[in-house]
């Protein structure tokens, strides 16, 4: 069964070794979290799961700027294509 600590690191997308680094704790007591074998405290918990929490509101932020990027693009794509025809003689 996966814990609730691996779980969190998984949903930011990090490795057990960037967790220690970021937790500041030994890779040998995060595999340990990762695995069950210890229970991992709140505190570590709270940290990732807030990560997490951060990274998802960024990445919906930033595919939102994404979308409206591509929909002026399309209406200015547009505008030129009309004004291309307006301005073709033959």
């Amino acid at each position: 069964m996966e814990t609730i600590f691996n779980l969190a690191r998984k949903a930011c997308g990090i490795s057990s070794a960037e967790t220690a680094r970021l937790l500041k704790e030994p890779i040998s007591v995060v595999k340990s979290w990762c695995s069950g074998l210890q229970a991992a405290p709140e505190k570590p918990v709270a940290i990732l799961l807030n990560l997490s929490q951060q990274q998802n509101t960024h990445a919906q932020k930033i595919g939102l700027d994404i979308y409206r990027f591509q929909k002026k693009a399309e209406a200015a794509n547009k505008n030129y294509i009309a004004e291309s025809k307006n301005t073709l003689t033959f």
